[in-house]
């Protein structure tokens, strides 16, 4: 065997050493030049070789390769087809491929497994939007998330919370004092019409609840509420005192009670947009 024949079967070789792994051309040629001892032969000469070597299978195999595209063929038939390129192995034609929505064959997916698994993107997650809320009621949710609980915040007693009705419009009477008490009266007008009215008594600036009442038709619109607010607005932080109710004032008070555990829940959960932390 002369020595061009003797390179040539180590270039087959090295082809057939690569055939499942990533490497180009350069690769191949410099196996078989290691085998051959270089094999006497300059690097045209090897690269005439290869071209020749890599074009020797029968036209009658190569014949369905002629007009498949790399990422069409798997990994063994494309080092076959002559259509290798240095710096561009087979899988990179693949991932293209895949990347392009072409419709890469299950047979060559099943050289790069990698590849054959479907990209999990992570779900889109829409933008937390903070809500728009006026420093007043900012200073009062503030106030709220000072206690560590919905029942503390109810059991100090103090209604320093938004009025329900925006459109009622409040007035303060003074209708008697005697000894040091001052009783007065609140009242509630809507559209012009008076609607409701509370009387209370204070002493030693401490409020008193007398007696609240609003129009039947006007009921059940948290009105006799928005007149409990309104007072508690003359005294911020004082806490009402109740007198002896009725049903209806139980269920009164029972309804601004709830209104704080709802202010409570709202300030909280709107808290966290701001990085809130209950105070100690």
């Amino acid at each position: 065997m002369d020595i061009r024949e003797r390179n040539k079967e180590n270039l087959k070789a090295a082809i057939e050493y690569y055939k499942f792994r990533e490497h180009g051309r350069g690769d191949i040629i410099e196996l078989a030049k290691y085998k051959s001892k270089n094999g006497g032969m300059g690097d045209a000469e090897w690269l005439a070789l290869y071209s020749e070597v890599i074009k020797e299978p029968k036209e009658s195999k190569m014949k369905h390769l002629a007009n498949k595209e790399p990422w069409q063929m798997t990994r063994e038939k494309f080092f076959k087809s002559g259509k290798e390129i240095p710096g561009h192995p087979h899988i990179d034609y693949v991932r293209e491929a895949l990347q392009e929505g072409k419709p890469v064959p299950a047979e060559v997916l099943a050289d790069y497994p990698d590849l054959a698994k479907p990209e999990v993107k992570p779900p889109i997650t829409p933008p937390e939007v903070k809500p728009i809320i006026s420093p007043e009621l900012e200073l009062l949710a503030q106030e709220a998330r000072r206690y560590k609980s919905a029942e503390e915040f109810v059991k100090q007693g103090k209604y320093n919370i938004p009025q329900t009705n925006p459109d009622l419009t409040f007035s303060e009477e003074l209708t008697g004092a005697y000894k040091g008490q001052k009783n007065l009266t609140i009242t509630a007008t809507k559209n012009g019409k008076v609607v409701g009215r509370l009387e209370y008594s204070e002493f030693e600036k401490i409020p008193y609840l007398n007696f609240v009442e609003v129009l039947p038709e006007y009921q059940k619109q948290n009105i006799g509420s928005d007149l409990v607010k309104e007072l508690q607005k003359s005294y911020p932080n004082k806490k009402i005192k109740w007198g002896m109710t009725t049903p209806e004032g139980t269920r009164l008070k029972e309804a601004l009670d709830k209104q704080l555990i709802d202010f409570y829940t709202q300030a909280v959960k709107e808290g966290k947009h701001i990085g809130f932390k209950h105070l100690d």
